[in-house]
């Protein structure tokens, strides 16, 4: 295969990607890590509700699932976002948001039990009425 059609190839997956992911542009991509964090953050609280009943704080998770939530996670820091954990004993919110937008992130992110991820492209916080991801 010549380099040409291996430069098309991947550029056709690029654009795949960014479509997946939900945005029709490049800057899809630095909003990606958060997104992983917040289904880590997912998965973590469906693992911690079986075994204890209820959805935990970041700190709780980062102690019962140490491979899902990572130390800087736990702090409320995905690479380029901040997230917050709001958790009772039957429900959660999760949004992760740039810190510094349109430079560390593009889209904030809300979740909840639901596991439905929502997006939005700012300024304001992802909430439960936006876009579905």
């Amino acid at each position: 295969m010549s380099w040409n059609k291996c430069r098309t190839n991947l550029r056709f997956v690029l654009a795949v990607s960014a479509i997946v992911c939900g945005c029709g542009h490049r800057y899809a991509y630095p909003d990606l890590p958060a997104l992983t964090s917040l289904r880590h953050i997912q998965e973590a609280e469906e693992l911690y509700l079986q075994h204890h009943g209820r959805y935990g704080n970041l700190s709780e998770l980062a102690f019962s699932s140490p491979d899902l939530v990572n130390r800087e996670l736990a702090q409320g820091r995905a690479v380029g976002h901040t997230v917050v954990l709001r958790a009772t004993d039957s429900t959660y919110v999760v949004q992760t948001e740039p810190i510094e937008w349109g430079r560390t992130g593009f889209r904030s992110f809300y979740s909840d039990q639901t596991q439905v991820v929502h997006q939005s492209f700012g300024p304001a916080l992802a909430t439960v009425s936006d876009l579905e991801l």
